[in-house]
């Protein structure tokens, strides 16, 4: 969920209605999303679609650089 703040910190703020930011995800915890450099998107790991049995591709880039030598 999300909300809009106006007003000033520290001080009066004020919170508008919640919004929903995702949708048919059951279980978000902190183990299953990441939120991106400068904060406007969502890496999300989804169980959807591997519950209806359709895989997904995993691609991994520059993996060299995380292998210790």
């Amino acid at each position: 969920m999300a909300v809009d703040l106006t007003g000033t910190f520290p001080g009066a703020f004020k919170a508008g209605p919640p919004q929903e930011l995702f949708s048919g995800i059951a279980n978000v915890s902190a183990r299953n999303y990441e939120v991106l450099p400068g904060g406007k998107r969502f890496l999300v790991l989804s169980y959807g679609i591997q519950a209806a049995g359709i895989l997904p591709i995993v691609v991994v880039l520059n993996w060299l650089s995380g292998i210790k030598q």
